[in-house]
């Protein structure tokens, strides 16, 4: 009985392992995923630095434009007073 009961034992141990290998590659692939991702985020992360360094010279050349703009106004309309 103790000998069956032995092997009883070893074959759950060993569908154990089977069963631990098994999540071992399923984690492994989510290892890689995750490293994947990972890079992908950096990736993302440098082309929003540069986005927002476009956003950035895009508003200041609005502001620059607005300040023009108003400056022109201005000007013509001095010079509609002064005729």
């Amino acid at each position: 009985m103790e000998r069956k009961d032995l092997v009883t034992e070893l074959n759950r141990n060993v569908l154990r392992i089977t069963d631990m290998g098994e999540v071992n590659k399923v984690l492994e692939q989510n290892i890689e995923f995750l490293k994947d991702v990972t890079c992908s985020n950096h990736a993302l992360k440098g082309e929003l630095v540069e986005a927002n360094k476009a956003n950035k010279k895009l508003l200041d050349r609005i502001l620059n434009l607005e300040a023009d703009y108003d400056k022109v106004i201005s000007d013509v309309i001095e010079k509609d007073v002064a005729s």
